[in-house]
């Protein structure tokens, strides 16, 4: 019997959606780890999925706090209005969403990542503030930033 706790389908419903996504979710295949394997639709796999978001989220909350210590040193030091601040990680993680984990799948919790800019300039003033839902890449980020500090982009970043 499926567990009902935190997924709404067993992973054969969310298999039949893509043929990649039926691959992935193959107990024979290589990508589900021998824990998800050996307890997928129990209260056990709840538990353990519950655990690895705890997890996670913990250590979010680490790097918030370290963050905000970084944040109070600069203003206590006179720095922070004279350092232009970019906060961003590498991918979002899938927590077992859609029976997945990692950045694996092609899933917003898995593309959808912080990207979070205080530049402390007046150039910015017209920008300051904004939330954007349209899509970026990742890709642009360095040149900005090298862009914003008038130096020249390295080119084998190019690529």
């Amino acid at each position: 019997v499926p567990c009902r706790g935190l997924f709404r389908a067993w992973p054969g419903e969310g298999a039949r959606i893509h043929p990649w996504l039926a691959c992935a979710l193959d107990t024979l295949g290589d990508w589900p780890t021998p824990w998800m394997q050996a307890t997928m639709g129990s209260e056990e796999y709840d538990r353990d999925v519950l655990q690895v978001r705890a997890t996670y989220y913990g250590m979010i909350t680490k790097v918030d706090d370290a963050v905000g210590r970084l944040i109070a040193h600069l203003k206590e030091t006179g720095a922070y209005d004279n350092t232009l601040i970019v906060f961003t990680s590498d991918h979002g993680d899938l927590l077992g969403e859609h029976w997945l984990f990692g950045k694996r799948g092609y899933f917003d919790e898995g593309y959808q990542i912080p990207l979070i800019i205080r530049d402390p300039s007046a150039d910015a003033d017209g920008q300051r503030g904004q939330n954007l839902a349209t899509f970026t890449h990742s890709v642009h980020v360095t040149p900005s930033i090298h862009a914003r500090l008038g130096l020249n982009f390295p080119l084998p970043c190019l690529g």
